[in-house]
């Protein structure tokens, strides 16, 4: 399982830890002894009011700010995760560095737009009508799944501004600023290192370290926030 980068560029990262490091593992290597793993392996299994969770993101935050590097995993269809801790997009190690962490844990649901900008290049490589597209059709496959309320026709992220009368109405604008920001499939006190009550100790193992977690309580919307901060140009 492949993560993006940005994940993992969340806290930042102590040179002079890294170089530390560095010359411990020379001196190691050069007096003949094989250097301690850095990480350990972390497993374990996400479940909401005890149903499995697939797609969420898990990440194990230092409790410190600043502290070593946080570790991130993604849940498959048994909820089931697995941690890498980012050290380079070369070096990417199963495990997280022995450490007290604070756990957040999210799932979003997102417009699609990859598969909506997708489909206008395969209709403009064959001189298809992308205005009737953007206007009528670009709207089912942003959310294949069924439009949510308050998202507006012919608005593709990226691609279309945003339509003047959303700024117009305060309803309408802080919906679609929810919309933006994703509808959240968990409670939100869990995506949130200041709120989420989740922590685990990684210390030494010679095996796998399990963390299971089970995720209680109502699922509440997205704080709204300004929707010009997603404006691409002057509202139509």
């Amino acid at each position: 399982m492949r993560y993006s980068e940005s994940f993992f560029l969340t806290r930042p990262r102590r040179l002079p830890v890294a170089v530390l490091l560095g010359a411990a593992v020379l001196f190691l290597v050069g007096s003949g002894c094989s250097p301690p793993p850095r990480t350990v392996e972390v497993v374990g299994r996400v479940t909401y009011n005890g149903a499995p969770v697939e797609g969420a993101i898990v990440v194990f935050f230092g409790e410190k700010y600043g502290d070593d590097l946080p570790a991130a995993g993604a849940t498959d269809g048994t909820g089931h995760y697995e941690l890498r801790t980012y050290f380079s997009a070369h070096d990417m190690p199963l495990g997280a560095i022995p450490n007290d962490y604070v756990v957040v844990i999210q799932k979003f649901k997102y417009p699609d737009t990859v598969r909506a900008q997708n489909k206008m290049s395969e209709l403009a490589g064959l001189k298809g009508d992308l205005k009737r597209y953007i206007a009528e059709e670009a709207i089912h496959d942003l959310w294949p799944e069924g439009v949510p309320d308050g998202w507006p026709d012919g608005y593709i992220p990226s691609v279309t501004q945003i339509p003047r009368h959303i700024f117009e109405n305060k309803e309408r604008r802080e919906k679609l600023t929810r919309l933006l920001r994703g509808i959240p499939l968990l409670p939100l006190r869990y995506a949130d290192p200041s709120t989420t009550e989740l922590r685990a100790s990684v210390e030494r193992s010679d095996g796998p370290l399990t963390f299971d977690f089970d995720l209680t309580g109502e699922i509440d919307e997205a704080a709204p926030r300004s929707v010009a901060e997603f404006q691409l140009g002057p509202p139509e």
